[in-house]
Protein backbone atom coordinates (compact mmCIF):
# COMPACT_ATOMS: atom_id res chain seq x y z
CA UNK A 1 0.00 0.00 0.00
CA UNK A 2 2.81 2.42 0.91
CA UNK A 3 4.59 1.75 -2.40
CA UNK A 4 1.43 2.29 -4.47
CA UNK A 5 0.51 5.53 -2.71
CA UNK A 6 4.04 6.93 -2.71
CA UNK A 7 4.26 10.38 -4.24
CA UNK A 8 6.83 11.06 -6.98
CA UNK A 9 10.05 12.81 -6.00
CA UNK A 10 9.40 15.62 -8.46
CA UNK A 11 6.25 16.97 -6.74
CA UNK A 12 5.06 19.75 -6.99
CA UNK A 13 7.04 20.46 -10.18
CA UNK A 14 6.42 17.25 -12.13
CA UNK A 15 5.21 19.09 -15.25
CA UNK A 16 6.34 22.13 -17.18
CA UNK A 17 5.05 23.87 -20.25
CA UNK A 18 7.50 24.77 -22.99
CA UNK A 19 5.17 26.65 -25.30
CA UNK A 20 1.60 27.89 -25.54
CA UNK A 21 0.23 28.88 -28.92
CA UNK A 22 -3.12 30.68 -29.08
CA UNK A 23 -5.13 31.47 -32.21
CA UNK A 24 -7.86 33.98 -31.41
CA UNK A 25 -10.62 34.80 -33.87
CA UNK A 26 -13.73 36.96 -33.30
CA UNK A 27 -15.81 34.05 -32.00
CA UNK A 28 -13.31 31.28 -31.18
CA UNK A 29 -10.19 30.69 -29.11
CA UNK A 30 -7.96 27.74 -30.06
CA UNK A 31 -4.82 26.82 -28.16
CA UNK A 32 -2.00 24.29 -28.21
CA UNK A 33 -0.03 23.63 -25.04
CA UNK A 34 3.22 21.64 -25.14
CA UNK A 35 3.83 19.76 -21.88
CA UNK A 36 6.72 17.75 -20.43
CA UNK A 37 5.89 15.55 -17.45
CA UNK A 38 8.51 13.76 -15.34
CA UNK A 39 5.81 11.54 -13.81
CA UNK A 40 2.13 10.85 -14.29
CA UNK A 41 0.44 13.99 -12.97
CA UNK A 42 -2.40 16.50 -13.42
CA UNK A 43 -1.82 19.84 -15.11
CA UNK A 44 -4.02 22.97 -14.91
CA UNK A 45 -5.25 24.35 -18.24
CA UNK A 46 -5.45 28.08 -19.06
CA UNK A 47 -8.95 29.10 -18.08
CA UNK A 48 -11.22 31.28 -16.06
CA UNK A 49 -14.57 29.76 -15.20
CA UNK A 50 -16.17 33.18 -14.85
CA UNK A 51 -15.14 34.32 -18.35
CA UNK A 52 -14.00 31.45 -20.60
CA UNK A 53 -13.76 27.66 -20.49
CA UNK A 54 -12.62 25.29 -23.25
CA UNK A 55 -15.36 23.20 -24.86
CA UNK A 56 -13.08 20.61 -26.52
CA UNK A 57 -9.81 19.29 -25.06
CA UNK A 58 -7.55 16.74 -26.76
CA UNK A 59 -4.38 15.08 -25.48
CA UNK A 60 -1.95 13.92 -28.19
CA UNK A 61 -4.66 13.97 -30.86
CA UNK A 62 -7.22 11.97 -28.84
CA UNK A 63 -10.14 13.41 -26.84
CA UNK A 64 -9.07 13.96 -23.25
CA UNK A 65 -10.46 11.26 -20.98
CA UNK A 66 -9.37 12.56 -17.58
CA UNK A 67 -10.56 16.12 -16.96
CA UNK A 68 -11.74 17.56 -13.68
CA UNK A 69 -12.86 21.04 -12.63
CA UNK A 70 -12.17 21.89 -9.02
CA UNK A 71 -14.34 24.07 -6.79
CA UNK A 72 -12.21 27.14 -7.55
CA UNK A 73 -12.92 26.77 -11.30
CA UNK A 74 -9.52 25.37 -12.37
CA UNK A 75 -9.72 22.75 -15.14
CA UNK A 76 -7.11 19.96 -14.72
CA UNK A 77 -6.04 17.31 -17.23
CA UNK A 78 -4.24 14.09 -16.32
CA UNK A 79 -1.07 13.42 -18.34
CA UNK A 80 1.27 10.43 -18.22
CA UNK A 81 5.04 10.85 -18.03
CA UNK A 82 6.65 12.15 -21.23
CA UNK A 83 6.11 14.89 -23.80
CA UNK A 84 2.55 15.75 -24.79
CA UNK A 85 0.46 18.26 -26.73
CA UNK A 86 -2.84 19.46 -25.37
CA UNK A 87 -5.16 21.13 -27.89
CA UNK A 88 -8.17 23.04 -26.58
CA UNK A 89 -10.80 25.33 -28.07
CA UNK A 90 -13.92 27.17 -27.06
CA UNK A 91 -16.23 29.94 -28.14
CA UNK A 92 -15.44 33.44 -26.95
CA UNK A 93 -18.15 35.07 -24.81
CA UNK A 94 -20.10 38.10 -25.96
CA UNK A 95 -18.09 40.63 -23.98
CA UNK A 96 -15.54 43.25 -24.86
CA UNK A 97 -12.75 42.01 -22.58
CA UNK A 98 -11.71 38.50 -21.48
CA UNK A 99 -8.93 37.56 -19.06
CA UNK A 100 -7.15 34.21 -19.30
CA UNK A 101 -5.06 33.26 -16.24
CA UNK A 102 -2.08 30.97 -16.87
CA UNK A 103 -1.97 28.60 -13.90
CA UNK A 104 1.04 26.72 -15.32
CA UNK A 105 3.03 29.53 -16.88
CA UNK A 106 4.64 28.47 -20.21
CA UNK A 107 8.22 29.41 -21.08
CA UNK A 108 7.07 30.91 -24.42
CA UNK A 109 3.66 32.23 -25.48
CA UNK A 110 2.62 33.01 -29.05
CA UNK A 111 -0.71 34.67 -29.81
CA UNK A 112 -2.28 35.25 -33.22
CA UNK A 113 -5.34 37.47 -32.83
CA UNK A 114 -7.87 38.65 -35.39
CA UNK A 115 -10.29 41.27 -34.09
CA UNK A 116 -8.71 41.33 -30.62
CA UNK A 117 -5.97 43.30 -28.88
CA UNK A 118 -3.74 41.13 -26.67
CA UNK A 119 -2.09 42.30 -23.43
CA UNK A 120 0.20 40.27 -21.21
CA UNK A 121 2.55 38.85 -23.86
CA UNK A 122 5.92 40.53 -24.34
CA UNK A 123 7.95 40.75 -27.56
CA UNK A 124 10.39 38.07 -26.37
CA UNK A 125 7.54 35.54 -25.88
CA UNK A 126 7.41 35.76 -22.09
CA UNK A 127 3.96 36.14 -20.60
CA UNK A 128 2.49 37.66 -17.46
CA UNK A 129 0.34 35.65 -15.05
CA UNK A 130 -2.79 36.76 -16.95
CA UNK A 131 -3.48 37.35 -20.63
CA UNK A 132 -6.11 39.95 -21.47
CA UNK A 133 -7.99 39.99 -24.76
CA UNK A 134 -9.90 43.16 -25.69
CA UNK A 135 -12.27 43.15 -28.65
CA UNK A 136 -11.49 45.72 -31.36
CA UNK A 137 -14.46 48.04 -31.94
CA UNK A 138 -16.44 46.95 -34.99
CA UNK A 139 -14.76 43.52 -35.20
CA UNK A 140 -17.31 41.65 -33.12
CA UNK A 141 -19.39 40.54 -36.11
CA UNK A 142 -22.89 39.13 -35.79
CA UNK A 143 -24.25 38.71 -32.31
CA UNK A 144 -22.13 41.51 -30.91
CA UNK A 145 -23.29 43.23 -27.77
CA UNK A 146 -25.10 46.52 -28.15
CA UNK A 147 -23.32 49.69 -27.17
CA UNK A 148 -25.17 52.50 -25.36
CA UNK A 149 -25.96 55.59 -27.37
CA UNK A 150 -28.58 58.30 -27.94
CA UNK A 151 -31.66 57.27 -29.91
CA UNK A 152 -33.48 59.72 -32.19
CA UNK A 153 -37.00 60.73 -31.07
CA UNK A 154 -39.82 58.72 -32.61
CA UNK A 155 -42.85 60.42 -31.02
CA UNK A 156 -43.86 64.08 -31.10
CA UNK A 157 -46.22 65.38 -28.42
CA UNK A 158 -48.00 68.76 -28.57
CA UNK A 159 -49.89 70.17 -25.61
CA UNK A 160 -52.16 73.19 -25.38
CA UNK A 161 -52.73 74.70 -21.96
CA UNK A 162 -55.62 77.08 -21.32
CA UNK A 163 -55.26 79.06 -18.13
CA UNK A 164 -58.18 81.06 -16.94
CA UNK A 165 -61.88 81.00 -17.58
CA UNK A 166 -63.52 79.96 -20.80
CA UNK A 167 -66.35 82.44 -21.77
Amino acid sequence: KRRLLEKPDCLPNCASSGRLSIDLKPGLLQGRLELDAAASTAVPLPRTAAQWLPEDVALDGQPAKALVRTADGVLWIAVPAGSHQVVFQGRMPERDSVQLPLSLKPHRVEVTATGWVVAGVHEDGLADENLQFTRVAGAAGPGASLQPGALPPFVRIERTLAIGLNW
